[in-house]
């Protein structure tokens, strides 16, 4: 051993082994298999050039994105965005209905005797 790696996510440090090729071919008794990684700059092309690259290879050969390799990563992102948004608008949905309600009671006629009809309509205060 030379080194250890930790990447922060137990999934991958548990599972993870990087060694010579020609020890894997060795070890797991295969001398024709070859692992490529590409990386590409826009994230979002990654399904697209997939399937480009998998209709150039052939049937003999599999082509793995990282989205579909990491599919509980991606899964716990989409559900913690969308919570984010159901929280944030709840946020703004209280915020607005507290200001609505407290501009009603600061402006109910209750704190301003003279706006009230039933003042007006009555005898006039004795002084």
């Amino acid at each position: 051993m030379i080194a250890t790696f930790e990447s922060g996510q137990l999934r991958i440090d548990s599972t993870l082994a990087l060694i010579h090729i020609g020890d894997a071919e060795r070890l797991f008794r295969v001398a024709d298999r070859v692992c490529v990684r590409l990386k590409i700059k826009d994230m979002q092309r990654a399904p697209r050039v997939a399937s480009q690259l998998a209709g150039m290879l052939g049937p003999g050969l599999s082509v793995v994105t990282g989205r579909a390799r990491n599919r509980t990563w991606f899964a716990a992102g989409t559900n913690e965005k969308r919570m984010m948004f159901i929280i944030s608008r709840g946020v703004i949905v209280a915020v607005a209905a507290f200001n609505l309600v407290s501009t009603l009671v600061m402006t109910s006629p209750k704190n301003n005797p003279t706006s009230d009809p039933g003042a007006r309509w009555g005898p006039a205060p004795r002084s």
